[in-house]
């Protein structure tokens, strides 16, 4: 009695695009017999021989790999597929540089990022988390950093802005004093050490 070969069940693997993973194929098969071959349409960084898929330069999409047995006679061929998925990498847009000064004493950061039911936001400002919209208003200066990640796939992307605060901003102190007796006319409320 001739006992046919299994091809297994095959998975599908999810990756980021951008990475440079060396995928196992055998590893995404369950229940698989040894000595099956590999074949795909895919060329770029598939290895049929050692059934792997680098995913170094590979563009986001899905992409298919079969394992198969095949001159069983008299038992039909078998065969499984393993699939690949590269998902896209949202766009993190924070905007071009921009300056505050006293005039243009806010401005708003954050330009076209990718948007989307399964898009979030993070601001951050000196490692601080500030905001989780797409864009905001800045109001002092430093570097912020805008973080958009995909809840679905979980891919993830990073985009830095400088909101440049002119030093000729005005600071000052204030001086005050209050009345000593109602009616009298001897308090005070004066702005001192004026720059600016």
């Amino acid at each position: 009695v001739f006992a046919p070969k299994n091809a297994g069940v095959g998975s599908t693997a999810s990756f980021c695009a951008g990475v440079t993973d060396l995928v196992s194929l055998t590893n995404q098969l369950s229940g698989q017999d040894p000595g099956g071959v590999w074949t795909s349409t895919q060329t770029t960084g598939f290895n049929a021989t050692a059934g792997t898929f680098n995913l170094s330069n590979i563009p986001a999409g899905l992409y298919t790999f079969t394992y198969s047995f095949s001159n069983q006679a008299p038992c039909p061929n078998t065969s499984s597929d393993v699939f690949v998925r590269v998902n896209e990498i949202p766009v993190a847009d924070a905007g071009p540089d921009k300056n505050i000064d006293c005039v243009i004493r806010t401005i708003e950061i954050g330009g076209n990022s990718t948007t989307g039911s399964t898009i979030i936001y993070k601001w951050t400002l000196n490692n601080d988390s500030i905001n989780n919209t797409r864009t905001i208003t800045a109001s002092t200066g430093g570097v912020y950093t805008l973080e958009v990640t995909n809840t679905q796939t979980g891919c993830k992307a990073a985009d830095d802005v400088r909101v440049i605060q002119s030093d000729d901003l005005p600071t000052f102190d204030i001086d005050s004093s209050n009345v000593r007796c109602f009616g009298e006319k001897n308090g005070f409320i004066e702005i001192i050490n004026l720059t600016g």
